[in-house]
């Protein structure tokens, strides 16, 4: 966020509300990620009568780190609101400041343990953020993550700082197209999500919420790690025939979860549809090959992924761009 401290309070005379700005000073030192805008003069000043510790080291922040683009802007002000009731810029007093300040960003996943693994292995940053308590991995239990978006829609508060990460839950590169709608009969949880962000106000740009280009969070595993579960598996969706249709794979239950040739005669016509044929196109070889899945629990993998890992370019073009947007919300 963007900490605008405004001349009065460096002015207004009240014990209470010295103690409110020494402890404010304190949290944004604790919680670096913020910038400080300020007349630095009458900051050091008040330092020096009143939290004489930072005296060089705030208004050292304040001239040199600069406010991200997407960042909140949040004015502290005695006149403030003492609460957040509105949408950014928000002008509040200094203990309300302070409690936005010190509220760790909520990344909000539909797995707190293999989407919270795969994003500390792409964004190396992601762990000094956490152990910082500058953000925090919560987890959205899947469907249920439809109502965590409802209960954030209706707080601006809680609106701006919260970050949601979901799958596609896309079944070819075609479902990605910005006019695709969910087939009738068939589910997409992941349109889902992104349909029910979209529809929160211009107070949370897209910029607050991530939908992951591949598949899902499974499809993000490197390949290395997938053949110690099933080296046939692996070395068939690593192959040039299957190509791009590896990250719309079904990595738990495989063809057969997607309903192509499902070896208990069953059919779902709608779902088998939306591969547009590319899995029965393949060698039969490579369809036996990829009809199980790598089974319920693969995205245990993520806890052997290095922090070395050579990503493909896509992966890290998206993860690049998905640490742009937290740094903008932290």
């Amino acid at each position: 966020m963007r900490i605008v401290i405004e001349d009065e309070c460096w002015t207004h005379d009240d014990a209470t509300w010295r103690q409110e700005m020494v402890r404010l000073l304190i949290t944004l030192e604790e919680k670096r990620q913020h910038s400080i805008d300020t007349d630095i003069e009458k900051m050091a000043s008040w330092c020096a009568i009143s939290n004489p510790e930072f005296v060089q080291v705030l208004p050292t922040r304040a001239m040199t780190i600069s406010p991200r683009a997407g960042a909140v802007t949040l004015t502290v002000h005695p006149g403030g609101d003492s609460e957040v009731l509105c949408d950014p810029p928000w002008r509040l007093t200094a203990s309300a400041a302070r409690g936005c300040v010190k509220r760790p960003l909520k990344l909000v996943v539909e797995n707190d343990l293999s989407d919270r693994r795969f994003v500390a292995a792409s964004i190396p940053a992601f762990q000094t953020w956490e152990s910082s308590e500058w953000i925090e991995a919560v987890n959205g239990g899947g469907s249920h993550l439809l109502n965590i978006i409802d209960h954030v829609k209706r707080r601006p508060d809680s609106r701006w700082r919260t970050f949601f990460l979901f799958d596609s839950d896309r079944l070819h590169p075609d479902e990605l197209s910005a006019d695709w709608t969910r087939p009738g009969g068939d589910g997409c949880q992941g349109f889902e999500f992104e349909r029910r962000c979209a529809e929160i106000p211009d107070a949370m740009p897209k910029t607050r919420w991530h939908r992951l280009n591949r598949r899902s969070i499974e499809n993000y595993l490197p390949n290395t790690l997938l053949q110690n579960v099933d080296l046939s598996a692996a070395q068939a969706l690593a192959s040039g025939e299957v190509g791009e249709m590896a990250k719309f794979y079904n990595m738990k239950r495989g063809l057969k979860g997607d309903w192509i040739k499902p070896k208990d005669g069953t059919t779902n016509i709608i779902r088998r549809g939306r591969s547009k044929g590319a899995w029965e196109r393949l060698p039969e070889a490579i369809q036996s090959s990829l009809m199980e899945g790598f089974g319920e629990h693969v995205a245990e993998q993520f806890k052997n992924v290095l922090p070395t890992e050579p990503w493909p370019q896509d992966v890290r073009a998206e993860a690049d761009a998905l640490e742009l947007a937290l740094l903008d919300a932290l």
